[in-house]
């Protein structure tokens, strides 16, 4: 443990080295053998340190609140103990002072990693309430612990400036590859070259480290969860996502806000995710069975949630506002399910009601009764207009499964009296029930944009027609 010029390897790591498994407890070892650092670890496995670790971990996850019974700790280490880990080797080889089973079990980083966790395991345990997972198996809950060393730069770059010197013989390339400090290129060097080569890159035995490792920071991190329903949309003035425009709100809000704000303050997530099987625009509605959605809590600290949690959630939503609903009840999902959802944006189908406008023609009943008969209509869609900013060019096949048409009832019309007050007798209105493949522009499909959509409504009934309402009636997909 402690080498002729007096630097000292710390018992718990020496130990660990020998094969042994009787390592100390805090109050088995004497705290005064910690007053310098220990020449591998840095003061990782030394006691003065790990009450340090016990004390802020806990403080963490107790500050943190959260309701999860399991914990996972995570260590990410200085470099420089890759390096010092071999040098310390090679000179203990040197001296006859390891025998074949030390050889062979020689201590490797993974291995100060794993009887930290190891370590602190039962006093987190003990002051959190939390089991601790074993290393083979991960906790929605983990603590990441972000450990630094002042000198772990300088010893990094002697490393690699040595080790430069060895590829005289090598091309400019490589030489330009290495000589960058990146954990990957110090394990890569440290263990493929020889113990010779290593002896001219780096000082054997290790210098005495001028300071102990410091803790930079703790990050106590809960894995997402994923909550799924189907929302109906009532409002023609409300966006489905919040809607910036130069950093000014151009909608009060959203469903999106609706939705989410009453799920992010029950289960205190730090943030949100809002995704949906495709979207409405502002002034569409979405009836009937509703629109797929689920919900990304990140970092929630209220985990568990039963079925009455969700069926209180789904409550509290409908009672907040009458512009949106639940319409099925809400349920927890995994993320593989997520794949489900994105892909029914454009491999299933969906159904649309539009009122229309459209100028009267002689024939206009036998017109309407053709389209009928239109089946699997293949259209060609080019970028619209009011989506170019934001979306690629290019056109896109897409197919009219299904078309119906005939005159609006007076009713469904009233509400739009103060839009087509002033159109003439020459104009009728007629309402269109069609299936269409998913990501269809529907109004583009009916007014043609410019020629864009190609055929069109225009096209199929040889008239000027525009569409002046529209409401999604249904998405088939089975969700959640």
């Amino acid at each position: 443990k402690e080498f002729s010029n007096g630097y000292k390897i710390c018992e718990n790591l020496a130990k660990v080295a020998g094969g042994s498994k009787k390592i100390k407890c805090f109050t088995e070892y004497d705290s005064s053998l910690d007053t310098d650092p220990c020449i591998i670890c840095l003061g990782i496995l030394q006691n003065s340190k790990l009450t340090t670790f016990v004390d802020k971990i806990v403080e963490e996850i107790n500050t943190e609140n959260y309701d999860c019974d399991t914990i996972s700790l995570t260590l990410t280490i200085p470099t420089v103990i890759i390096i010092r880990e071999r040098a310390v080797f090679i000179y203990l080889s040197k001296i006859d002072a390891l025998n074949k089973n030390v050889c062979y079990n020689k201590a490797k980083v993974q291995n100060i990693k794993d009887v930290w966790k190891w370590y602190l395991s039962f006093y987190i345990q003990l002051l959190t309430k939390k089991s601790m997972e074993s290393s083979n198996i991960v906790s929605p809950l983990t603590v990441d612990v972000f450990i630094s060393y002042p000198q772990d730069q300088e010893e990094c770059q002697e490393l690699l400036n040595n080790y430069t010197k060895l590829l005289t013989k090598e091309s400019f390339m490589k030489r330009k590859e290495e000589k960058y400090i990146t954990k990957k290129n110090i394990e890569t060097i440290t263990n493929s070259i020889t113990d010779e080569q290593f002896e001219q890159c780096f000082t054997i035995p290790p210098k005495k480290p001028g300071h102990f490792i410091n803790i930079d920071k703790l990050v106590c991190k809960h894995s997402s969860i994923f909550i799924g329903g189907r929302y109906t949309k009532f409002s023609r003035r409300l966006c489905q996502t919040p809607w910036f425009v130069h950093g000014k709100w151009k909608m009060e809000n959203s469903v999106q806000d609706l939705i989410c704000k009453c799920i992010l303050d029950f289960t205190k997530s730090k943030s949100t995710k809002f995704l949906s099987s495709g979207r409405e625009d502002v002034d569409v509605r979405m009836l009937f069975h509703g629109r797929p959605f689920v919900i990304e809590l990140i970092d929630p600290r209220i985990t568990k949630i039963n079925k009455d949690d969700l069926l209180y959630l789904k409550q509290k939503i409908n009672e907040n506002t009458k512009k949106i609903r639940m319409m099925s009840d809400l349920k927890i999902v995994a993320k593989k399910d997520l794949k489900q959802l994105k892909e029914g944006e454009y491999s299933k189908s969906k159904t649309y009601r539009a009122l229309c406008i459209c100028k009267k023609v002689v024939n206009s009943s036998c017109l309407l009764k053709k389209l009928r008969n239109i089946k699997n209509l293949k259209i060609i869609q080019n970028t619209p207009i009011r989506v170019l900013h934001r979306r690629a060019l290019f056109p896109r096949e897409r197919i009219i499964f299904e078309l119906r048409a005939r005159f609006a009832f007076f009713e469904e019309i009233k509400n739009y009296q103060k839009d087509v007050k002033y159109i003439s007798d020459d104009y009728s209105f007629i309402i269109l029930d069609f299936k269409a493949q998913a990501g269809t522009y529907v109004k583009e499909f009916v007014h043609g944009d410019f020629g864009r959509t190609v055929p069109n409504l225009c096209y199929l009934l040889d008239t000027e027609i525009d569409i002046i309402a529209l409401d999604v009636t249904n998405i088939s997909l089975e969700w959640p």
